[in-house]
């Protein structure tokens, strides 16, 4: 399942979500409150020691990356990273 962390004013965010409604992919949503300062919380920084958004999580693997802004994107991306 993907997981997506995001907010709405985001626009890196918003090219991802535009991706993942275009595959017609199914994905978990976790929206981070920045004005709150989620994105400063451990678990979060845990998935992304930026505490920047859009992070994804697809199938375990954390894509902090938002210019790989389609799912077949990420996961090229993350083969090519692991090499």
């Amino acid at each position: 399942m993907i997981e997506l962390y995001h907010t709405n004013m985001s626009v890196c965010s918003q090219k991802v979500r535009f991706a993942l409604a275009e595959k017609k992919l199914r994905w978990e949503d976790h929206h981070i409150n920045l004005q709150a300062g989620e994105q400063l919380r451990p678990e979060y920084l845990k998935l992304n020691p930026n505490a920047v958004v859009p992070t994804l999580v697809d199938n375990g693997t954390v894509i902090i990356e938002s210019l790989c802004s389609s799912p077949v994107d990420w996961r090229l991306h993350t083969r090519a990273v692991a090499y």
